[in-house]
């Protein structure tokens, strides 16, 4: 990834930021449902990245916030090579990326079937697609992360 792409993949983040600290103001309802109160992550993010509370960003703080991201990104990386690099040649083969597929699949269906009965009732369908959308899930902004 270039870092024009990690420039412009950080400042689109700090403007959902922005953007989540409106929507946490305006929530009647309190809290969202699943993902605790909105206003102590918001909180929990400035303290992370802003280390020095002053409210701005200055040019390091970006930089140590983008070293932490690249930093995760690789932990993660470093995770699915090591669960599904089978052959251990440091990349995953197309039948490796396909096992990695299969198995987020099975994770998906477990969580949706809340009955546990092996199938997808509409109700279970649609509240699982509601809480995926609810915290801006895949393709929320229909551009995807491909």
């Amino acid at each position: 990834m270039s870092k024009q792409s990690v420039t412009r993949l950080f400042t689109s983040a700090l403007v959902l930021v922005a953007a989540a600290a409106g929507l946490a103001a305006a929530e009647p309802d309190g809290p969202g449902r699943h993902h605790g109160d909105k206003a102590a992550r918001l909180a929990q993010f400035d303290t992370n990245v802003d280390t020095n509370g002053d409210g701005v960003l200055s040019p390091a703080e970006r930089e140590q916030a983008k070293a932490a991201f690249k930093a995760k990104h690789a932990e993660r990386h470093a995770a699915k090579l090591a669960q599904f690099n089978t052959n251990q040649d440091g990349t995953l083969a197309p039948a490796e990326r396909q096992q990695m597929h299969e198995a987020r699949a099975a994770e998906r269906f477990a969580a949706l079937d809340t009955n546990k009965d092996g199938a997808l009732s509409l109700a279970e369908f649609k509240a699982g697609k509601g809480e995926r959308h609810a915290r801006g899930g895949h393709r929320a902004n229909g551009r995807g992360r491909r």
